[in-house]
């Protein structure tokens, strides 16, 4: 991972070893594992790649100032045509398979995209966001910086093809392995930008580091992404919910939840001519995912929010939240656990912005 910002500082990049850093022919490629997607993990892996590889370009084309204006303020009508030339262009550079696969997947579904104009909730520009926020975190705002991503020298089709590949390894260990385990087993390599951020990038190894750093951390905030926007209503002080958008998370987080019944008890509802409230005979999976009329209480709504908060500490590497410290009555770890749930919210983040 990039643990340093830019500016004059060391960078340090942890990636997985193997491959030689080039983009494999799509013709020689292995079948996609299997996976909680039914064998559709390498489809999601590839088509995030892809679209991260024509942000890439695009950025490197109009210069990070305009990528992070483009990301930043919508993408309107007229900019349907710009992406449609950046797909031929792209195509262009790399040639051949490869080069028509990318096209395609800029000046065609990105590109149609941006000629529709793209809201919140749309995938790419949701991906595009999370790009932008990965590139500010690791070398400061793009959106403010003048120039091309990479100065006077353009990436070549060898370092574009690197890229995608490490994009595409990580994104496919994470969706097979979890992004816990994929963050742990990736050995440390030092690489030094200097003042000069990804203009100092260059050669195949560069970045075939850069895809794999920025795939662990789109992917990583993919699951925060998820996390942070779990919304909840209630239509009386006594009876909460989760929104319905949402319940399926919710279930994953209430089966947690049921692991430890120490920490979180039962959840709790109260209708309204009741003066106390009662335990429900549900699993907080249950009350979660599918509740009936009385919902839950604001307490118990309470508890699922400290759960969401303890996950969240477990996707982010928090290791400084002492909930993660603690074991059930059996011995288990709520942390492992914790970061298991994780690693499933994660994965649902990436099946969506790939959808």
């Amino acid at each position: 991972m990039l643990n340093s910002l830019g500016g004059g500082t060391s960078v340090q990049i942890t990636i997985k070893t193997g491959g030689d850093g080039f983009f494999p022919p799509r013709t020689s490629q292995s079948q996609p594992s299997q996976s909680a997607f039914g064998g559709q993990s390498g489809n999601i892996a590839e088509k995030l790649s892809d679209m991260m590889t024509s942000l890439l370009f695009m950025g490197s084309m109009m210069g990070s100032g305009g990528l992070g204006g483009l990301l930043g303020q919508g993408l309107g009508g007229g900019l349907g045509n710009l992406g449609s030339s950046l797909g031929s262009g792209l195509g262009g550079l790399l040639g051949g398979g490869l080069g028509s696969s990318l096209g395609g997947t800029l000046g065609g579904g990105l590109g149609g995209a941006l000629g529709s104009g793209l809201n919140a909730m749309n995938p790419s520009a949701m991906l595009g966001s999370l790009v932008s926020d990965v590139l500010d975190d690791l070398f400061g705002d793009v959106g403010k910086q003048q120039g091309s991503l990479f100065g006077d020298k353009q990436p070549s089709g060898s370092e574009l093809s690197a890229y995608s590949k490490g994009v595409r390894d990580v994104l496919s260990s994470i969706l097979d392995n979890g992004l816990s385990q994929t963050k742990g087993q990736q050995p440390q390599l030092q690489s030094s930008f200097g003042n000069t951020g990804l203009e100092g990038l260059s050669g195949a190894d560069g970045f075939n580091q850069l895809g794999s750093s920025l795939g662990l951390s789109v992917g990583q905030k993919a699951g925060l992404q998820e996390l942070n926007n779990i919304s909840t209503h209630s239509d009386s002080p006594t009876r909460y919910f989760v929104d319905k958008e949402d319940r399926e998370m919710a279930k994953e987080i209430g089966q947690f939840m049921d692991q430890y019944p120490e920490v979180f008890g039962k959840p709790e509802f109260q209708k309204d001519h009741w003066q106390t409230p009662k335990q429900d005979d549900k699993s907080w999976s249950k009350a979660l995912s599918k509740p009936d009329d009385d919902g839950m209480t604001k307490e118990s709504m309470d508890k699922f929010m400290k759960a969401v908060g303890m996950i969240k500490s477990a996707v982010a590497g928090d290791t400084g939240n002492t909930n993660l410290h603690a074991r059930g009555n059996g011995g288990s770890s709520l942390g492992i656990d914790a970061a298991m749930i994780g690693d499933r919210i994660v994965n649902m983040g990436l099946n969506k912005l790939a959808a």
